[in-house]
């Protein structure tokens, strides 16, 4: 079991991805083997092809009680690790504290890169940029 802060332990996994609109899907976020509900963290994940490539923006939530204990970090880093990417555009954040905290976790990963401009923070794994 990896760490993935003082205050959860375990491990993050998806469960399989539920189409909610032309353009977003759903995905379960399942911690230590048990599938959170969508009361305690809703992830969606809205895609955008830019210049060939694909870019995951999430749109997420994490329940109040949830909150401040790694969760988001740790979602951030398992996503990445398996699809590649995240981007968060400034315009559409409700919580820029906790997502720029987020990103600069993310930064001290060794197998993670992050840009940051003006616009947008992106990380992604190295080598596939």
């Amino acid at each position: 079991m990896r760490k993935i802060n003082e205050h959860i332990e375990g491990d993050i996994a998806f469960g399989e991805e539920i189409q909610i609109n032309d353009y977003q899907v759903r995905l379960p976020v399942i911690v230590n083997g048990k599938e959170m509900s969508v009361d305690e963290v809703n992830f969606i994940i809205e895609p955008h092809y830019v210049n060939g490539e694909t870019l995951y923006q999430p749109h997420i939530f994490i329940n109040n009680k949830l909150q401040y204990q790694g969760l988001g970090y740790g979602i951030y880093k398992a996503f990445i690790y398996e699809f590649g990417n995240i981007y968060s555009s400034h315009w559409c954040r409700t919580n820029d504290k906790a997502i720029s905290a987020i990103f600069n976790k993310l930064e001290r990963e060794p197998d993670i890169a992050v840009e940051r401009n003006n616009k947008y923070y992106f990380a992604y794994l190295k080598g596939q940029r």
